[in-house]
């Protein structure tokens, strides 16, 4: 995942550096191991019922870095549900405005090589709407419609 966004928002002619889920600060490191744990217990629920397979206790063992026991049956409850659901919100909040601020940084410094490539207000306020939170494009802030 990180080296898609790295590609995707790469100045241009350049590698990139973005990482949507960096190792640092410790906080993004923890939320990346948990977004990773979750993708395997949804693995688990949906492709084996729910059944924890030796295959999937091999890989959650590494990921938990604990014993996980196999043939075992998951039954999430409904506060598992809503922790998850906040998680998983929390983490699109923060995805979303980390990739909305490089972007808007990415098109600073296009425009700033081709000033005639685009109109910073109009770009400001496209992904500014696109995002749902103001970002500012070589000097032009967006704003959000009433």
């Amino acid at each position: 995942m990180n080296d898609r966004f790295r590609r995707l928002l790469a100045s241009p002619f350049e590698t990139g550096n973005f990482l949507l889920f960096p190792k640092q600060p410790q906080a993004e490191r923890e939320r990346y191991d948990t977004l990773s744990i979750v993708w395997q217990l949804r693995h688990t629920i949906v492709h084996n019922v729910g059944v924890i397979t030796q295959s999937d206790a091999v890989k959650l063992r590494l990921l938990v870095r604990a014993a996980v026991p196999s043939m075992q049956v998951l039954a999430p409850t409904r506060d598992d549900i809503r922790y998850l659901k906040r998680f998983l919100d929390e983490t699109a909040d923060r995805s979303n405005r980390r990739v909305g601020e490089r972007l808007a940084e990415l098109l600073t410094a296009i425009r700033t090589v081709d000033p005639g490539l685009f109109v910073p207000q109009e770009t400001a306020d496209g992904v500014t709407r696109t995002f749902g939170f103001g970002l500012a494009v070589a000097g032009a802030a967006g704003t959000l419609p009433p």
